[in-house]
């Protein structure tokens, strides 16, 4: 799994950490479970929420297990039957009504509960007085032996038993099952020492095995519930940041969807390794404002910003109108495309009505600065090269014979026309308007033979 503050794109680590919001959900978990460590020796959650979170989480995971350890308890109470009416032929009547009227009912109760999930909250404590009315019965048939004067007080070590499955095998909470065990032993001390007056050796041996029964009990059930805080803390922390990279990664996708066009962000996702092209017919666009560096250094920079925006968020409402994709943004100079990454028949026809629609919206719509009325726009095609470059910031470029002299014909151009390459004029010369401007020096290119870009032809001319 990638580390919580990164995502992971095309085996590249995009880090995250510079949102402060993503950090700081994640250092409020790391402090809370950090905090609740700390206080683990309570066996209680220093947040009343966390508290509440695991104790419902612990019911719901042992309620099946909780009715096992219960089943099982019948279980013992039923072949003890046969202990009672070998051992106590005089008295197993009255063994047998203690059993049936006192452990056994609240027994089955507790069955009951464990049953549904949303009386799982009640387990626990049901439990714990099923326990303690266990120890009780057990009690009372080592009373109903004392004063018939049975010497048979080996009943006694039932109560050992009990504490053992109340400890450990029935999974309760250290507070439920001290509660049902203290129960019975106190009633047991009570009527060991004020009613029976045990004295001597067997009664000092059965007070230490009843002590160190609860010491080993109480510390084997500490150990427990704690290894189960510590486990429910670990699980809760992974799950949050698990769901917290997830949203991030989501986050991530839709912002690299943003920036990049949407196949090439799936391949991203999907591919490992280079993501290139080579494309044998792509129009390319480039937009350019007149006199943008004047402005720019007699306004404030506020201005300059917010013009860019608007003028750019113009450019943008018509590239998705047109189905043509936005390439990149350099200055006041913006570049877009048709026919790649998805191959398009007729890309020149494409860009040639978005630029003609930006004049006639320019036209309609003057830009709000009066030194900014008009722009300069280049356009070619032909084959390109388009590939995914950067490490931690993704852009979707393309390089090429075209892409240059498309902004060399920008550069070239006539202030409030589209300067074009013969490539278009000859693709266009059916379908539009050309205007030849003869053979022109292009920069860096060479003497070309360019036209303007002025209409669409009507209809009827081009059926003709």
């Amino acid at each position: 799994m990638a580390p919580i503050d990164e995502f992971s794109v095309r085996g590249r680590l995009v880090d995250l950490s510079c949102d402060p919001t993503v950090y700081g959900l994640i250092g409020s978990i790391r402090l809370e479970v950090t905090l609740n460590r700390a206080g683990l020796l309570r066996l209680r959650f220093a947040s009343v929420e966390l508290e509440e979170r695991f104790c419902t989480d612990y019911d719901l995971r042992h309620r099946k297990l909780i009715a096992a350890g219960i089943v099982v308890g019948i279980g013992m109470h039923c072949l003890f039957l046969f202990l009672d009416r070998s051992v106590q032929p005089t008295l197993y009547q009255t063994f047998w009504f203690y059993r049936f009227t006192i452990a056994l009912p609240i027994l089955f109760v507790t069955l009951a509960l464990c049953l549904r999930a949303q009386w799982c909250k009640w387990v626990q404590p049901t439990a714990a007085v099923a326990v303690a009315m266990s120890g009780v019965s057990l009690v009372l048939m080592l009373d109903v032996m004392e004063q018939a004067d049975n010497p048979q007080v080996t009943y006694a070590t039932g109560l050992l038993l009990v504490m053992f499955f109340a400890y450990s095998f029935l999974r309760l909470r250290l507070i439920y099952a001290l509660f049902g065990c203290v129960s019975f032993t106190l009633f047991f001390e009570v009527l060991a020492l004020g009613r029976w007056g045990w004295e001597g050796p067997a009664a000092l041996e059965q007070q230490f095995f009843i002590i160190g029964t609860h010491i080993t009990g109480i510390a084997a059930c500490w150990t427990i519930e704690n290894s189960f805080r510590q486990n429910f803390l670990s699980n809760l922390q992974l799950t949050e940041a698990h769901q917290t990279t997830r949203q991030e990664r989501e986050k991530s996708e839709r912002l690299l969807i943003k920036v990049l066009p949407p196949s090439i962000a799936e391949r991203l996702r999907e591919e490992h390794g280079v993501v290139a092209d080579a494309f044998d017919n792509v129009a390319v666009l480039f937009i350019d404002l007149v006199g943008f560096t004047a402005m720019a250094e007699s306004v404030p920079p506020a201005e300059v910003v917010t013009f860019l925006d608007t003028f750019f968020a113009r450019l943008d409402r018509l590239t998705d109108k047109h189905g043509a994709e936005k390439i990149k943004t350099i200055g006041d100079a913006y570049m877009v495309i048709a026919g790649a990454p998805i191959p398009h028949p007729k890309p020149e026809t494409v860009l040639a009505d978005l630029a003609l629609e930006l004049l006639e919206d320019l036209e309609q719509n003057p830009l709000p600065n009066s030194h900014l009325s008009q722009v300069r726009m280049g356009l070619h095609a032909g084959p390109v090269v388009a590939g995914v470059i950067g490490l931690n910031r993704f852009s979707y470029d393309l390089w090429g014979n075209t892409v240059n002299l498309a902004s060399r014909l920008e550069s070239g151009g006539i202030p409030g026309e589209i300067h074009i390459s013969e490539t278009i004029h000859d693709r266009l010369k059916t379908t539009h308007k050309t205007k030849s401007l003869g053979p022109r020096d292009i920069k860096g290119i060479g003497r070309l033979s360019t036209w303007l870009l002025v209409g669409k032809l009507p209809d009827e001319s081009v059926q003709g």
